[in-house]
């Protein structure tokens, strides 16, 4: 089903639950963009009209009540001949999971405060006359504000209605004896279930439990549960007895309303130590055999009287005899008592004649969860008799400032002297944030925890600051928080690395500016180069695709074009000289011809390119060579030299 859209609106996105007759979907509502919670009629139930029945009691029930801790019905629906119904969609854990969580260790303030949210929402659904019959801590939601949610009202009924059922509905370790013989049930059968759920909260223990759903069931008609005190020492005795008159397991004994019920949660949760009628005491929990009622018709005279037999006469004359000797037993009994207490009052004074004498003691009562003011007047009689009290403060992240956290001695009687030690909530400490900027995470982690704060890191890329270390957190440093407050630790992660682009064949002066945008100090190397135009880059060092970072250093080497020298004045030279004056300039000697010449053989006479001509590195330099002249010795200025002239080469003016 994830993924359908019901009534072109409600957009089921994951199933969160399954129940016995409905499967509930987390969804989207798309027409007001809103998390919704879709309770959907189990493919097997479609069609069946008795589910289908009961599918609709839910939704007309739940939509009638609004209230802040019941959740609230949006819309209902049909979607291909399955009911649905769009109610309010909470984040959170159930009370179940809660409890578990907490594994019987939840202050009994808090309990108390669950305790009222719950009850005031079921007076809410009993003054619409509706009744939950499912009341269990599965069905009680806590959202992430920690405000409590009723949910369910799967199996609930108008209680103006027919409240008489031959089946036991509900969950077994919550039922009401009259749910689980199948009898009469009306709002004190929610009452019922609700101090069952109060046992297993103040506790974490269920009363009743069994291998069998029959076995639980058959446990709540007929026993006994343990007292929640006797599990829980520090539960004072006015939730104790909210919660045992709830379980009474005769409607008439229990809390007649939820109203009056949520007044006493009210007053103990202010006043610990306050009383909590309870009805019928000693035979409340009494085991008793439940048989059938007969009705009995007596004979009667013509004029109508009753006639009495003479074994009747015989049973009332026994009955009577029982009565008398019942009162006699009584009486008898509080003749010991008295006898008892007289002969208390004779030891206590020979004792004290002999100079011993009993410790006097003096009541302490359950301070914790009060207020300061509320202790202190809780505790003035104590003072007057001149016990020492002696106020202890510290922070606390879970109670609020100026309320009891602990005392020493616990509830009781405490004899005359004892030193009294009360242990008051200072609220949440207050934390000055210090700089942790380039302190290592795990380090910084560690004594913002120290301090019972909430850390959040975040990871983010670093040029400046060293992976692993804090980049920044906010709140920043001089901020004031609170004990349980969160601050968030920006991490470096390390450098942003990124890989070298190549620049070869651009221009340098582009590939520079583009290198310092991305911060890459750039230095340059010039080259010659015969085949790279001047300003051009020849090569680069690292290579392209190197790892890079911002600081890093990239070398151009930068094309200076072709290299030009000067051709050297080689006349005079002899041709060995001219070679190696030539390769010293970069230059190469070409062909050398030799010529008739007035100058001594062997000297370069003439040369292919004029001294100081600029040409580029390896240019060849022809020559020509002196052989002397062969006939007379005399200048020759025939047609040799001419020659050598018209083909354009610069000659010696002595020639």
């Amino acid at each position: 089903m994830t993924g359908t859209v019901l009534g072109n609106r409600y957009e089921l996105l994951e199933k969160v639950g399954v129940g016995g007759m409905a499967v509930v979907y987390k969804a989207m509502d798309r027409l007001l963009n809103r998390n919704v919670a879709v309770k959907l009629l189990r493919s097997e139930f479609q069609g069946n009209e008795e589910f289908i029945r009961r599918f609709n009691i839910e939704s007309q029930a739940a939509a009638s009540l609004s209230h802040p801790n019941i959740v609230s019905i949006y819309d209902v629906g049909q979607s291909e001949g399955r009911q649905y119904i769009v109610m309010e969609y909470i984040e959170g854990k159930t009370l179940k999971e809660y409890i578990a969580e907490k594994k019987g260790n939840i202050y009994w303030k808090e309990a108390t405060d669950i305790a009222m949210q719950i009850c005031s929402a079921l007076e809410h659904a009993h003054s619409k006359h509706i009744i939950h019959r499912d009341i269990k801590p599965q069905n009680i939601m806590i959202n992430t504000e920690n405000v409590i949610k009723v949910t369910d009202f799967g199996i609930a009924r108008a209680a103006s209605g027919g409240t008489m059922t031959m089946e036991a509905m509900g969950s077994a370790h919550y039922l009401s004896p009259e749910q689980a013989r199948g009898g009469y049930t009306d709002q004190r059968s929610d009452i019922y279930s609700f101090g069952v759920l109060l046992y297993e909260l103040y506790t974490g223990k269920l009363p009743f439990d069994g291998e069998t759903t029959v076995a639980v069931a058959m446990q709540h008609m007929q026993l006994e549960p343990v007292h929640p005190s006797i599990l829980r020492e520090d539960l004072p005795k006015s939730i104790e007895c909210i919660i045992l008159k709830a379980m009474s397991k005769e409607q008439r004994l229990r809390y007649e309303s939820a109203g009056l019920m949520l007044n006493d949660i009210k007053r103990a949760y202010t006043d610990p130590d306050s009383l909590v009628e309870i009805e019928d005491e000693e035979d409340k929990f009494g085991t008793k055999k439940i048989t059938p009622i007969v009705n009995i018709t007596m004979p009667t005279d013509n004029s109508g009287k009753t006639v009495v037999r003479r074994n009747e006469e015989d049973r009332i004359k026994k009955k009577k005899s029982n009565k008398k000797d019942v009162v006699a037993v009584v009486a008898a009994v509080i003749t010991c008592i008295v006898v008892a207490i007289i002969m208390g009052v004779i030891v206590a004074n020979v004792l004290s004649s002999r100079g011993v004498v009993e410790p006097v003691t003096f009541h302490m009562p359950n301070v914790q969860g009060l207020s300061r003011n509320q202790m202190t007047e809780s505790l003035k009689s104590l003072r007057e008799e001149g016990f020492e009290i002696e106020e202890v403060y510290e922070y606390n992240s879970n109670v609020i400032k100026g309320q009891v956290i602990d005392q020493v001695p616990k509830m009781g009687d405490i004899e005359e002297g004892v030193k009294i030690v009360i242990t008051i909530s200072n609220g949440k400490a207050k934390i000055n944030i210090d700089d942790y900027t380039g302190a290592e995470a795990e380090e910084a982690i560690d004594q913002l925890e120290k301090m019972d704060l909430i850390v959040k890191t975040s990871q983010e890329m670093s040029d400046e600051i060293e992976e692993g270390k804090v980049i920044r957190h906010l709140p920043s440093a001089g901020h004031v928080l609170e004990t349980g407050d969160s601050i968030r630790l920006f991490v470096s992660s390390g450098p942003n690395m990124f890989q070298l682009d190549s620049y070869v064949g651009s221009e340098y002066s582009e590939a520079k500016i583009e290198l310092e945008a991305q911060g890459i100090e750039v230095s340059r190397s010039d080259e010659y180069s015969s085949s790279v135009p001047a300003g051009v880059v020849i090569r680069q060092n690292p290579a392209p695709s190197a790892e890079m970072k911002k600081g890093d250093k990239v070398e151009l080497i930068v094309s200076l074009g072709v290299e030009m020298v000067s051709v050297p004045n080689l006349m005079d030279y002899t041709l060995d000289a001219a070679t190696d004056a030539l390769k010293n300039n970069k230059l190469k000697i070409g062909s050398a011809t030799e010529i008739s010449s007035g100058k001594a053989k062997g000297l370069i006479v003439k040369q292919s390119i004029a001294p100081d001509t600029k040409v580029s590195v390896n240019t060849v330099v022809n020559v020509w060579v002196s052989k002397g002249n062969e006939t007379t010795g005399a200048v020759d200025t025939g047609a040799d030299v001419q020659n050598v002239q018209s083909d354009g080469i610069t000659s010696d003016t002595g020639l």
